[in-house]
């Protein structure tokens, strides 16, 4: 049975990344760990969003990575995602949005996820949570850009006041592995 895979900011190739990611101490270690990590997750048949910054550097040597790792990829944009649609194609990804609304397969008439590189305000989830005629929807964001920050002028607030809205993939939340949401 195929399961459903999230990540974010994988950051592939990034040699700044390893000035917040201490743990590692060269660009190709930090590959090699997140790139078998989604190796042991992830089987062929699976699906994995990945919402954005997938790689910054190399692009040609990221572009061969990531079409090395399995699963039907599913990209949303981030900041960083500048290339062609055809460069991720060529990259393994199957699909490619700027974001994405999804229906929960366990709470179909009434939770929605609002798929996206940052996380959106609040006002603009409750402003999706009315649109349903002659009810609401619980729109929860499922996002990355954050990292594992915790300062307020990069997050916002609302991801603090209203943690039950947000939920972040990024991969320093994560062991820098997809993981599987169950929705």
């Amino acid at each position: 049975m195929s399961k459903i895979f999230w990540v974010s900011d994988t950051h592939f190739c990034h040699k700044n990344a390893l000035g917040w990611r201490t743990r590692f101490k060269t660009v190709e270690e930090m590959n090699e760990f997140m790139a078998e990590n989604w190796k042991r997750a992830v089987s062929p048949d699976d699906t994995v969003y990945h919402l954005g910054d997938e790689f910054l550097g190399n692009a040609k040597e990221a572009q061969k990575l990531l079409k090395s790792l399995p699963g039907y990829k599913i990209l949303i944009r981030g900041n960083h995602s500048t290339k062609s649609d055809n460069w991720y194609h060529e990259a393994g990804f199957s699909e490619i949005h700027n974001s994405l609304v999804l229906t929960s397969p366990s709470r179909p008439s009434t939770i929605r996820y609002f798929i996206h590189h940052e996380p959106v305000p609040y006002q603009a989830l409750r402003a999706m949570d009315s649109m349903k005629d002659g009810g609401e929807y619980n729109f929860i964001c499922i996002h990355g850009h954050l990292h594992d920050s915790t300062d307020v002028a990069f997050t916002g607030e609302d991801v603090w006041t209203h943690p039950e809205k947000y939920v972040n993939v990024c991969v320093e939340k994560t062991n820098y592995t997809p993981v599987e949401l169950f929705l």
